[in-house]
């Protein structure tokens, strides 16, 4: 689904009412540089996460004052757009979604509900034709037997508190 920058301005404002004063490509710590980005569905960001993403995560290890939790979001938010130009050489993009993804990094000093400095990736997903922001967390839970999983969850203010955000 294609959005235009009101819509994820509008989004962000009923989210964060506090956090965008006014309309413009830049306000206060958000960054919104194009007119339009692809919101992908959930399926279409798990696809690029299990196509790119975790080979990645799965290998780099959080590595204090080298690769950390800012560094995982700004990655992933630059590998979703190497993930739409391999999707167009090889001739797989539909030219009437051909935008980069509303995939962007984002840092917040509440997640969950638990007061913390971290950073992680804020998406514009298409959830049944309706743009809803949600929350990626591009650092790998790794469980028992080896395997990573990824935590994702929907934006709220209750207890989501961020101060950046960069697509």
């Amino acid at each position: 689904m294609i959005v235009d920058r009101d819509q994820i301005v509008a989004g962000l404002k009923a989210i964060w009412p506090d956090m965008l004063q006014a309309h413009s490509v830049a306000v206060g710590n958000i960054y919104i540089p194009r007119n339009r980005y692809y919101a992908p569905t959930r399926k279409q960001f798990e696809n690029m996460v299990d196509a790119t993403w975790n080979s990645i995560a799965k290998n780099v290890p959080y590595t204090p004052d080298l690769f950390m939790c800012s560094n995982f979001a700004a990655t992933l938010a630059v590998v979703a757009d190497f993930y739409v130009l391999q999707l167009q050489a090889l001739n797989q993009l539909d030219p009437k979604v051909a935008a980069e993804w509303c995939v962007g990094e984002t840092w917040g000093i509440k997640f969950h509900g638990d007061l913390m400095g971290h950073a992680v990736c804020l998406m514009g997903l298409d959830i049944d034709n309706r743009l809803e922001f949600w929350f990626f967390e591009p650092q790998p839970q790794r469980k028992a037997d080896g395997s990573i999983d990824f935590l994702a969850w929907k934006a709220d203010s209750q207890s989501n508190k961020i101060h950046f955000f960069k697509l």
